[in-house]
């Protein structure tokens, strides 16, 4: 059987509490979440920030910092972006409901290759 994945992800570029739905550009995303053992909350590490890389298609340097002509470029200017509040739902199998998977900040956008055409959003969670 093939599971059918959807996944709808939301950036608040301006900090108000209004997130903007990014979906359409996103090529994949993964993610890393560590935790410590209950029994060993005192006498443990702190465990780790959980983690998603999200790879972007940019065909027209809506992420890139460096584009001042594009829909973004005043929020993204000299980091703008750094911290911009965002989570990623996910649906299986055509279900309507959406479950929010990861909510967090973006730390970082990166342009990866072909003149940034694709690019890659760092985010920590909360």
């Amino acid at each position: 059987m093939t599971r059918t994945v959807q996944y709808r992800l939301w950036v608040d570029w301006d900090f108000d509490d209004a997130y903007t739905e990014e979906t359409e550009n996103m090529i994949s995303a993964t993610g890393a979440l560590r935790v410590v053992a209950p029994d060993e909350y005192l006498t443990g590490g702190r465990g780790q920030v959980g983690s998603c890389s999200i790879t972007m298609h940019n065909p027209d340097g809506r992420y890139s910092h460096g584009n001042f002509a594009g829909p973004l470029s005043d929020l993204l200017y000299d980091g703008g972006s750094y911290y911009a509040p965002m989570y990623l739902e996910v649906s299986v199998d055509g279900v309507p409901t959406y479950a929010r998977i990861f909510t967090g900040v973006i730390k970082t956008i990166t342009e990866m290759h072909g003149g940034g055409e694709v690019v890659r959003f760092d985010c920590r969670d909360n």
